[in-house]
This record gives C-alpha cells, structure tokens and sequence, in this order.
C-alpha cells in the first residue's frame, strides 16, 4: 500500500493556545531530511531583514521527534519514525501584531481528484507588524521572500506533497506531488489553530 510522510511543527503562543503546522512528503528521502527541510522551510519563510523578525518575539515554532508514515488511502498510521527534533525557530519580530492574522500559501499540484483541482494550504499565523503594508497588506519584500521559502522548499531534497484524505464510505485518500506555491497579498485570518 502506497505511504506518505506527515511531519507537525508546534507554534509556542504568547496567547490563544499551540498552533499547528502539519506539511506533508511523499517517501523519496529519509524521515530526518523531511523534517530538516519543513524547519528550513519555515524558517527562510520567517526571514525578513534578520532572522525570524517576521515571526512575533514570544512565538516559537517547534517540530515533533516523530515523522509517521501514513497509508494514503485510508489514513492509516503504519510507523513513527523518530528524528532528531529541529532547532526551534524563535520569533524575533518588535511590535504589537494581531493573533489570528497572518499569511496563507496555497500549494498548487495542477492535477485534479474526484472532480476537484488538488491544492493544500499553510498558514503562517501570527506574523509580525513588519510583514504588513501601512494599507493592511502584505510587506512586498517579504511577499518576495516567502515566495523564494516556497519554491526552494518545492525543489529541495524532499517531495513535499498534498494528502487528500479519504471521504468514508466513497472515495479512498489520494496523495499528489506539489508543483508551486502561491501566497497571496493579502492578509489571511486563522479561525483555528489546527493547520
């Protein structure tokens, strides 16, 4: 049966609970290189001027010891491999910024499944004051910049991919390749925090 890797990074909260980042890889490399590439990812995404300024001072982004490999058809958990945990990306960013409010890529595989174009999202909520325009959107360099984080991470060493879970009862999971990444400018409102 065909697997996928699934690897959750934890964001540390000054207030409104732990977020989670969930990224997904088809098995082409090591459980370690999926989850150093998801740090690496998030990381160059959060870089603006200096390091992780676009992450609020107080936040932290952690990843898990675990990577667990699925069963893509019906969402099965067939192992948890242990990895050595990634240095935690500590948010760096001055200023007063808003909780629930930050970016949204959408990752784009150009395929189609039961009738639906493939796509999956990543929200980096929250993001600091200086990844905002004065009008509310997004800060054109780092615009620029999460945009690089994105397609670097696409043709890095892993096979970051979309899992479309299984619908109970009529279709089974299926698991896509990603070929882009878009992020729009605009300003992306997190209701939950479960990614």
């Amino acid at each position: 049966m065909p697997v996928i890797m699934r690897y959750k990074l934890t964001w540390g909260l000054p207030s409104g609970g732990p977020g989670v980042t969930t990224l997904f890889a088809m098995p082409d490399t090591t459980e370690q290189v999926f989850a150093d590439a998801a740090r690496a990812f998030l990381s160059d995404a959060l870089n603006q001027a200096t390091a992780h300024d676009s992450l609020p001072s107080g936040c932290t982004i952690q990843g898990e010891g675990i990577v667990d490999n699925i069963e893509v058809t019906d969402g099965t958990l067939t192992s948890a491999v242990p990895v050595t945990p990634p240095a935690v990306i500590t948010g760096t960013g001055s200023g007063v910024y808003a909780a629930p409010v930050g970016a949204c890529i959408t990752w784009l595989t150009g395929l189609v499944h039961q009738g639906r174009r493939v796509r999956g999202r990543t929200f980096l909520v929250p993001l600091a004051n200086s990844a905002f325009q004065n009008n509310g959107t997004l800060d054109t360099a780092w615009l620029t910049q999460v945009r690089n984080a994105a397609t670097t991470y696409i043709a890095g060493a892993v096979n970051p991919a979309v899992w479309c879970r299984p619908d109970p009862g009529t279709t089974n999971g299926a698991a896509f390749s990603i070929a882009a990444g878009s992020v729009a400018d605009k300003a992306a409102v997190l209701t939950s925090r479960r990614d």
